[in-house]
């Protein structure tokens, strides 16, 4: 039987599972609820990735190994890792292992042990290996991740708040949303919003990305101080690891759908140490997780084999 294995990439809005071969190439990609250990737990967590694990094999199939990066896993979960991993392992074969969200979306741009990497998604975090370390900057949650989707939803809710009252600079941030989501006033908003904040805050991220294209200040504002955050998470991982040489630094999110703050950042960071390299991977974060489930198995068969 073909050996296959499971890439698995939690997240503030979604889980992205995916089936591979040992080669690489991926069978088959669902997405499942959320997993982000901070905003839902980790009953739920646990819940929602193997709600996702039965949906993508196929009956009587089995797999070899499984990766599966979770957010705050290696920060206020580190403790939960062994449960989770046993959890999942009631109801899948071989091997099982969890980590950050981090290294998985770092292994998805690059090969290399040593570098960084910026996640500008729901949340937002810089995350540096070197020398043996690896340091964290930013990446506390949705009370702070700045430069994230959720960060920039909420500077765009208070401005479309002031917008409403008369008390702002007049943005078309207010008028995309309420066409989009067919709004009449901001009552209506306001309750749609807090409905479900972790769904819609972040959401009004997009409209930030659409208003700065058509030219709108406000908007550019945002991003231009969402840039210069994550820029000063990537400067004090650089200061913290001592990097000096050349290294990769993969760029990965949502948010980096918005060419202006990508160009933004990259600008900053090039100012800063010309010799980093800037990757944007071509695939998703989950292939980061496929390429960890092979090398981990691949790994522990050698190590029997001699």
């Amino acid at each position: 039987m073909n050996k296959l294995f499971l890439g698995i990439d939690g997240g503030g809005t979604k889980t992205t599972i995916a089936l591979a071969d040992k080669e690489g190439k991926v069978i088959k990609e669902i997405d499942s609820g959320p997993s982000n250990l901070r905003n839902i737990g980790v009953r739920q967590s646990c819940e929602n990735i193997l709600e996702g694990i039965k949906k993508i094999l196929p009956s009587g199939v089995e797999v070899v190994s499984t990766f599966i990066g979770l957010p705050a896993l290696q920060e206020e979960y580190k403790d939960e890792k062994k449960y989770i991993e046993e959890k999942i392992k009631e109801e899948i074969s071989g091997i099982v292992e969890v980590d950050s969200d981090q290294l998985v979306a770092f292994r998805s741009g690059t090969d290399s042990e040593e570098g960084m990497v910026v996640i500008a998604g729901t949340g937002g975090v810089v995350r540096g290996f070197a020398n043996g370390k690896t340091v964290k900057v930013s990446g506390w949650g949705y009370f702070g991740d700045e430069g994230s989707a959720f960060w920039t939803g909420i500077k765009a809710y208070r401005e479309i708040a002031k917008n409403l009252d008369g008390r702002g600079e007049k943005s078309l941030i207010t008028e995309m949303v309420f066409k989009e989501w067919n709004l009449s006033n901001g009552d209506e908003f306001n309750k749609k919003i807090y409905s479900e904040p972790m769904k819609y805050i972040p959401k009004l991220a997009v409209f930030v990305d659409y208003g700065q294209r058509k030219g709108d200040r406000v908007a550019q504002l945002i991003l231009e101080e969402a840039a210069e955050e994550l820029f000063l998470s990537v400067k004090r991982t650089i200061d913290l690891l001592d990097l000096k040489a050349e290294f990769p630094l993969v760029l990965v999110g949502g948010m980096f759908r918005s060419k202006f703050l990508e160009e933004t950042l990259v600008k900053r960071i090039k100012k800063e140490n010309k010799k980093i390299k800037i990757i944007k991977p071509e695939k998703e974060p989950v292939f980061g997780a496929v390429k960890l489930a092979i090398s981990r198995y691949e790994n522990r068969k050698s190590k029997k084999g001699r």
